[in-house]
């Protein structure tokens, strides 16, 4: 599917507000599609938590802009019948209205909408408070792309998991057992002085 029009919000000023807080205050999203988290991918890395926006410097203003995360692009994995992963790619679009969103993928020539750069056709999405140029409206869309996977069903969770975290695990193992003894032998201590 591309280029889907899930909602659209009024853009007046407390949404505006709003938008711009949880983008400032970092906020994020956690998903579940099938039982699995919906990852982030960066580099290679999976993180299951998606944020709703990004702060970027501009080069005429010394504060950080934050923008909304309005379109994402579900890469669906599956294996057979099974879906064995669920990574998504947010991007900032500033759409004007519906019928540009129906109509971009074909006017630009792009299968999905998040193919395309962020340019004048669909220009970031700033929910900056103090801008002058708020949008009207603001419009949640999204790209599902299919694609099949050699990831086994019972592998699907590995790429969640670090390396390090099996050393980890140990290091965690091995303090609780030294914190036990030692709360073992002050205990044996205590009853044989007493």
């Amino acid at each position: 599917m591309s280029c889907q029009v899930l909602c659209a919000v009024n853009g007046d000023d407390e949404v505006i507000q709003s938008f711009s807080q949880l983008v400032q205050d970092k906020y994020k999203a956690y998903w579940l599609v099938d039982d699995l988290p919906v990852a982030k991918v960066i580099g290679s890395s999976y993180l299951p938590e998606i944020d709703v926006g990004v702060l970027r410097s501009s080069n005429s203003q010394e504060d950080e802009i934050p923008y909304l995360y309005n379109h994402i692009l579900f890469k669906i994995l599956y294996n057979g019948k099974n879906i064995v992963g669920v990574e998504a790619f947010p991007k900032p679009f500033r759409w004007s209205s519906s019928e540009q969103i129906e109509n971009y993928p074909s006017d630009s020539g792009f299968k999905y909408c998040y193919e395309a750069d962020i340019s004048n056709t669909a220009p970031p999405l700033s929910v900056d408070p103090k801008s002058q140029n708020k949008p009207s409206q603001i419009f949640f869309t999204y790209d599902v792309l299919w694609v099949e996977s050699s990831i086994s069903w019972d592998q699907r969770w590995n790429k969640f998991f670090d390396d390090n975290q099996s050393f980890q695990d140990w290091i965690m193992l091995i303090n609780s057992i030294i914190i036990a003894l030692v709360s073992s032998g002050i205990a044996a201590v205590v009853f044989i002085l007493s």
